[in-house]
């Protein structure tokens, strides 16, 4: 499989980040309030990614890139579409 690198964003002591430099990363990301906590991942050219969520809490947004898009996972990276 391709490799995936995922460069932590703002992440505090709580938030966990394994995998990255794979195929696949987990992630756990915990936004009390208005927090934001990221993950910049970097897929190779003619690469896919598709990004999932195991668990949100109710009322969960998960945004994307500087204008902070609102996307349902697991989508595509690329297109923001669900993915296939």
């Amino acid at each position: 499989s391709a490799t995936l690198t995922a460069t932590p964003d703002r992440l505090e002591n709580n938030d966990t980040l394994t995998g990255s430099g794979s195929g696949l990363v987990d992630y756990g990301l915990f936004v009390i309030g208005s927090g934001l906590d990221g993950v910049e991942l970097t897929v190779p050219d003619g690469e896919t990614a598709c990004v999932g969520a195991d668990v949100l809490p109710a009322g969960a947004v998960v945004e994307v890139g500087a204008g902070r898009e609102p996307v349902t996972p697991p989508f595509d990276l690329a297109t923001l579409e669900a993915c296939p």
